[in-house]
């Protein structure tokens, strides 16, 4: 769903009560604002199967798009590729995206050696002015030989502080949140004091939550520094620097309560370029508000609440300017509606985790929108620590960098305050204020796959009102015509193709066909993945433990890989010499015959085929009497039909009619005479003796074939062919069906045992039924949903079967 202008300001409604005074609105200039990194208008989450695998295995993977107003239709195009744990480019893909998602997959070589692989994906609207705005992920590579000693794993903490809004300022009260944790980015423990700097007294002191954060609130005084004293798990006393101490400015807090924000301004001087400050809410590239507030003296409290329960959840950033629109203060905030009533129903049906029991689960939609979702099944050992959701990935990670927090838990008891300290102690993207939304952004930037038909001769333009006649084919659709006008005066250009593998593209001109050898197919480029990236550096997720499922699985993959043989790629290249007639004739008898059957070498070949009088005649009899010598025709008044007959000799000396033996498509008829002839593809008398197949002749056979469907293409001078590459094809996951005894007696050791990338649920069909067996050797699952609806509300479920 793509909604208009009117549509997005009116989801975009607020309601603002002023409590401590009247703001009066006024238009906002951008003419002095300074612009930061842009946030993308289209924003990616990618759900795989599972964190962790082993050589050899197959990563399955979902890749979600969200924009401005929910599903995301910008593009048509997803470009993925996976890369090794130093940064060297493994494989390359492209997928098509349908509904705002794409899938596919990628298969691990068994002999990869590292222990992780860096997953990179795109999209053209991603990286739309930022090449850096792209989804990465790392999943882990099991090797028993890189266990890691967890006494040897570096625990060494770090202690950050970061003020609300940025700048700390003198004698006014600071919000100031701080994050404790280790360099794998797992929340530490941490308490200790703030100080002064020169005289070391204690002026608060703090601690961390179970998520390593924590707040505290400190005025400080003009002239002094501050410094946080905590000590290692070594006991080593640390100090951390607070920030530095602004003299001048205002400060900006803001608190989340009962699907509002309650908000203060205030200043510590009186100063022209604080006389009048301008507040500006932004919300997914949208301006949801803007007003000038005035200041008239310093200290001066102002107050306000923003009612945000008619917005959609999500990140909201709220921007301090002075009187000159430099800004002061910038805060995230996030709206966060009722998660749990979003979410789909799930009900376990039969559960049955022994070896290869059945399981069947129901998923319920709860509401009328089109909802997009995929599910996996995997064992529960092959997850590490999950900081990876789609809720993570396009609620705050669009925005938040370093994030090492799994939000979803706090979303689904709206742990308000826990929420609001991560917001508090990350860094983040800031919105390009000169480039708010004012316009419908409904224009694809991308669409699907392109070719282009390039006129190679530069001294000459394509001729007026000529087009060209464009054919694709491959093997899983049938055949598509186009007529294609020029695009200018030397291309034709055709968009909105979507074929996988690769397919053959034939071409030629309407009218003036001798120009053909003067055209030039080629695909319109693909967006290029960086052959290196940045090798990967931190400690890998699940590497330090040693589990006894891994290592049975390990064992098996590695087995298999042994006793498979790879079959290397066989390209026959031939060359057509001789008479092109004849050759045509050889090209169809080896495409319909088989066996004795086969053959060109004697009697009368009809190629009904390529014949054009074919089709302005009806009666094959009577099409093929005309064409083969010595052939008549005889009625049957009992039987009703007419037959084939030779004359031919007798004992007596005189002639006589001798039937003609028919076969149809190789098993021999009565007759042929109810056939029509559009059905006819080829046709061959052989005249003579023609022992075999279980009959004899003296005076030949009538072979008749009918067309298949995807008959051979007629050479012809005015056309013109190309193999053109498509997307990569995406794999079915196969789910055995243990209810067939001959598989039971089959090992079965899969790590994921279930994985569908595509259920699509509404009003009408608003239930789902997952059932799949299980390996033989997992005791507990973690199943897995995830997708959006059509409203941008995103689903995020976990169930352990057990």
């Amino acid at each position: 769903m793509i909604l208009n202008l009117k549509q997005a300001i009116m989801k975009f409604a607020f309601t603002l009560c002023i409590v401590a005074c009247s703001f009066n609105a006024k238009v906002f200039s951008q003419t002095n604002a300074k612009a930061e990194s842009a946030v993308s208008l289209e924003t990616m989450h990618i759900q795989f199967d599972k964190d962790i695998y082993l050589p050899g295995e197959t990563i399955w993977f979902k890749a979600y798009l969200r924009n401005t107003t929910g599903i995301s239709f910008l593009s048509t195009n997803l470009y993925i590729g996976i890369y090794n744990d130093k940064g060297t480019l493994l494989q390359q893909k492209q997928y098509p995206i349908i509904q705002g998602a794409g899938n596919g997959d990628f298969e691990l070589p068994d002999t990869i050696k590292g222990k992780a692989i860096q997953v990179r994906a795109f999209t053209k609207t991603m990286i739309d002015g930022d090449d850096k705005n792209f989804c990465q992920n790392v999943l882990t590579i099991y090797q028993k030989s890189n266990i890691a000693n967890r006494n040897t794993i570096l625990k060494n903490k770090q202690l950050q502080f970061y003020v609300e809004g940025g700048q700390m300022v003198a004698e006014l009260e600071n919000y100031i949140g701080f994050k404790a944790s280790y360099e794998d980015g797992s929340p530490a423990a941490i308490n200790g004091s703030i100080v002064e700097a020169d005289t070391k007294k204690v002026v608060d002191n703090f601690v961390t939550n179970k998520l390593g954060i924590g707040k505290i609130i400190l005025t400080p005084d003009a002239e002094k520094k501050y410094l946080a004293v905590w000590k290692d798990d070594n006991g080593e006393l640390k100090q951390t620097a607070l920030p530095v101490n602004h003299l001048y400015g205002a400060a900006f807090h803001a608190a989340i309560a009962n699907d509002k924000m309650e908000y203060s301004i205030v200043k510590n001087k009186n100063n022209d370029s604080l006389s009048i400050v301008h507040l500006l809410f932004q919300m997914n590239n949208f301006e949801v508000y803007k007003d000038d507030i005035t200041l008239e003296d310093e200290m001066q409290l102002v107050q306000g609440e923003f009612l945000f329960d008619k917005l959609p959840s999500g990140l909201m950033q709220i921007t301090l300017f002075n009187k000159y629109w430099q800004p002061l203060q910038q805060r995230l905030v996030f709206v966060n509606h009722n998660y749990s009533k979003d979410q789909p129903g799930i009900t376990l049906d039969t559960i049955n985790t022994n070896a290869k029991g059945k399981n069947v689960i129901t998923i319920n939609l709860r509401d009328t929108f089109f909802t997009n979702l995929s599910a996996s099944v995997s064992d529960i050992n092959f997850y590490g620590k999950r900081t990876a959701s789609i809720n993570n990935d396009l609620y705050f990670k669009t925005q938040l960098n370093d994030l090492s927090v799994n939000i979803d838990s706090l979303l689904k008891v709206n742990d308000i305050n826990n929420l609001d300290l991560i917001l508090l102690t990350h860094s983040w993207k800031k919105y390009d204020w000169q480039k708010l939304t004012k316009e419908e952004k409904t224009i694809p930037a991308d669409n699907y796959l392109g070719l282009s038909i390039n006129y190679k001769d530069k001294n000459q333009v394509l001729p007026v009102n000529d087009s060209l006649i464009l054919i694709i084919k491959n093997k899983s659709i049938t055949k598509q015509f186009y007529k294609i006008p020029a695009a200018n005066q030397t291309t034709f250009k055709k968009g909105g193709l979507v074929f996988f593998d690769s397919v053959k593209v034939s071409y030629q001109m309407g009218k003036n066909k001798e120009l053909v050898d003067y055209l030039k197919v080629s695909r319109d480029e693909a967006l290029p993945l960086p052959q290196n990236i940045a090798a990967f550096q931190q400690p890998i997720n699940g590497q330090e433990r040693k589990i006894d499922g891994f290592d049975a699985l390990a064992a098996f993959k590695s087995n298999k890989t042994k006793d498979t043989t790879t079959l290397k790629e066989v390209v026959v290249k031939t060359k057509i010499i001789g008479n092109p007639i004849l050759n045509r004739l050889n090209e169809i008898d080896r495409f319909y015959t088989s066996g004795m059957f086969s053959g060109t070498q004697h009697g009368y070949i009809l190629n009904v085929l390529d014949d054009p009088m074919a089709k302005s005649s009806s009666d094959i009899v009577s099409y093929i009497a005309y064409r083969v010598p010595n052939v008549k025709i005889e009625e049957s008044p009992l039987e009703g039909y007419r037959y084939f007959v030779v004359e031919e000799i007798g004992l007596s000396g005189f002639k006589k009619p001798t039937r003609i033996p028919v076969f149809l498509n190789e098993m021999q008829v009565e007759s042929i005479g109810q056939l029509p002839l559009d059905d006819i593809a080829y046709i061959k008398y052989i005249p003579g003796i023609v022992i075999g197949a279980g009959f004899n002749s003296t005076v030949g056979v009538i072979y008749v074939y009918t067309k298949k469907g995807n008959e051979p293409e007629q050479a012809n001078n005015n056309i013109r062919s190309a193999n053109i590459k498509g997307y990569d094809q995406q794999k079915e996951f196969i789910n055995p069906d243990f209810a067939a005894k001959e598989q039971l007696k089959q090992p079965d050791l899969r790590s994921t045992v279930y994985w569908k990338p595509s259920i699509l649920l509404d009003k009408t069909n608003n239930k789902a039924t997952i059932e799949f067996y299980n390996n033989d050797v997992s005791k507990k699952l973690l199943l897995t949903i995830e997708g959006i609806n059509a409203a941008g509300e995103l689903i995020h479920i976990e169930k352990i079967i057990e």
